[in-house]
């Protein structure tokens, strides 16, 4: 049996007629004709027709296309149309666009809740300011305002506490006369902040003017020992921090502070002192972080004028145990320079370098000019002599009043580490000027 005419399928020359117009894409064809795409291309490819223009081709429509032109129709926005078909916003321009819409009527929804509006609210009731709410919950600080304005609460006035009053809200007292601070820290060094009226400050620094009244000069620390105390009698500035560790440095005997570093840096600009008296140089310190090599040609440098120091005095004949104690090393260094240099062995024994308790102790020590004696023989005030290990202390008492003391030997002069005989008391001294005191309270009366 054969085919009707009606049902025919169609020929090469009919598909080739149809591409001749050069204007109808392969799709439109088939669909015409009923035929596959890819018969049509197959005869437009023998044929050496060229490819329909972009404008001829067709695109399938969108599956929410009825959806999308009901929303433009209604004059919704491309982003409201997206929100509710979940369609391209590129998509719903082009829909807009081929179909004429024009621009949307309708442009903006009502005003939604916020998250946390609840929260918000409760806290702008309790009387916190936009900036505290707004801190508290995580909220951007124009919705709380937003809020505020819709509850037609007022803002709350600006702070009502001193800057001292809101110091003393933030500190809590700990054992030893210390003040711990429980406020805000910086975020990296952990360093005690509070923040007053727009203004940022150290709360060590706040402890140091509420002391003095005046405003510290460089860095506030304290140097009681408790990390980042903010107590006012224990915190200083820059210029009071090297007063005290000046003393300190005196009391032990260090002498003065070179006027130039190793380095060559001014030590009247640059010069440091660590909290035990030991002194230091803050440009060297900083150009060793940023220059390694520098710190080890620094170290080396150092290790060269000890061992020039080291062998002064071994060619003076001095014990290689005094050298040691006296410049803090130890006694293999010592003995190392001492071999490197070819120097004969120190005899065996003992050998005194006085003949007398009190020529040791005199050695060691020195007369100030305002009456004070401070140590000057190393470390720990001990006087040594013939195997013995004396306290500096009962010896410079003896050695003044004619007798051992009683109990511990202490200055009375108010000067910590003195050690001048007349400035010394023990027990039965320091009873009988507490008699002496409270004898002169009952007839005269307390001191104002």
């Amino acid at each position: 049996m054969t085919q009707s005419a009606d049902h025919r399928r169609p020929g090469p020359s009919e598909i080739r007629a149809l591409l001749g117009d050069g204007k109808i894409s392969n799709l439109a064809v088939a669909r015409q004709l009923g035929v596959g795409v890819r018969a049509v291309a197959r005869v437009r490819k023998d044929a050496r027709l060229p490819v329909a223009p972009r404008s001829a081709w067709t695109r399938a429509p969108h599956p929410k296309d009825s959806e999308i032109r009901s929303l433009l129709g209604e004059g919704h926005t491309d982003a409201e149309t997206r929100r509710r078909t979940g369609a391209d916003v590129s998509t719903v321009a082009r829909i807009r666009k081929d179909g004429g819409y024009g621009p949307a009527t309708i442009t903006r929804r009502g005003t939604r809740l916020h998250p946390k509006d609840a929260q918000i609210r409760q806290l702008i009731n309790e009387g916190l300011s936009s900036a505290a709410v707004a801190r508290q919950v995580g909220a951007d600080r124009a919705a709380v305002r937003r809020i505020r304005a819709e509850m037609g609460v007022p803002s709350p006035p600006l702070q009502p506490l001193t800057l001292d009053e809101k110091w003393e809200e933030r500190t809590r007292p700990v054992e030893g006369g210390h003040l711990e601070w429980t406020g805000e820290r910086g975020t990296v060094s952990g360093t005690p902040l509070l923040r007053y009226r727009e203004q940022t400050y150290t709360a060590a620094a706040v402890a140091f003017r509420r002391r003095t009244g005046t405003d510290p000069v460089g860095q506030v620390k304290a140097d009681c020992g408790l990390h980042q105390c903010v107590a006012p009698d224990h915190v200083e500035d820059e210029p009071g921090r090297l007063a005290k560790r000046e003393e300190i440095r005196r009391l032990k005997g260090f002498g003065d502070r070179p006027d130039v570093c190793p380095g060559g840096h001014d030590q009247g600009v640059h010069g440091r002192l660590e909290g035990d008296g030991r002194a230091y140089c803050e440009a060297c310190k900083r150009d060793a972080r940023k220059h390694p090599e520098a710190k080890r040609a620094a170290r080396a440098s150092a290790r060269e004028v000890l061992r020039q120091r080291i062998e002064a005095m071994l060619r003076e004949d001095i014990p290689q145990a005094h050298i040691a104690s006296e410049l803090g090393v130890a006694a293999a260094t010592v003995q190392g320079v001492r071999e490197a240099l070819g120097l004969p062995a120190p005899r065996p024994g003992r050998r005194e370098r006085y003949a007398s308790v009190a020529e040791a102790f005199h050695a060691s020590t020195q007369l100030l000019e305002d009456g004070h004696r401070r140590w000057t023989g190393g470390a720990a005030p001990y006087v040594c002599l013939r195997e013995q290990r004396l306290a500096a202390s009962p010896v410079s008492f003896e050695l003044h009043h004619g007798r051992p003391p009683v109990g511990r030997a202490r200055p009375s002069c108010g000067v910590n580490g003195c050690l001048a005989g007349s400035h010394l008391a023990d027990r039965p001294m320091r009873e009988a000027n507490r008699r002496a005191d409270r004898a002169f309270a009952s007839i005269f009366g307390e001191a104002p």
